[in-house]
Parts: structure tokens; C-alpha cells; sequence
């Protein structure tokens, strides 16, 4: 399964997007997440 997740607000909306992506990506999901550049780092360290 592939799956793309996005969000664009604020770091409230971001965290539990990046919490369901880890989630899928466990299940063995192809997950990417579309959020602001803002949130680059919210994202990329968890991956």
C-alpha cells in the first residue's frame, strides 16, 4: 500500500499526521507526508 498524508497548518495538525505515518509505514505501508518546509524537521527525524 502507498499512502500520502498531507497537512499545512500548524505543528498541532502536523504531529499526529507524522504519529499515523509511522504507524502505516510499521504495517508495511509507502508512506509520504506533504507538510510546510516549516515542518521539515518534524518529519525527516523520525523517519
Amino acid at each position: 500500500m502507498r499512502a500520502l498524508l498531507s497537512v499545512h497548518r500548524s505543528c498541532g495538525d502536523v504531529e499526529p499526521v507524522v504519529g499515523l505515518a509511522l504507524r502505516l509505514r510499521e504495517l508495511g505501508a509507502e508512506v509520504r507526508v506533504c507538510a510546510p518546509p516549516d515542518f521539515a524537521g518534524a518529519t525527516a527525524d523520525r523517519s
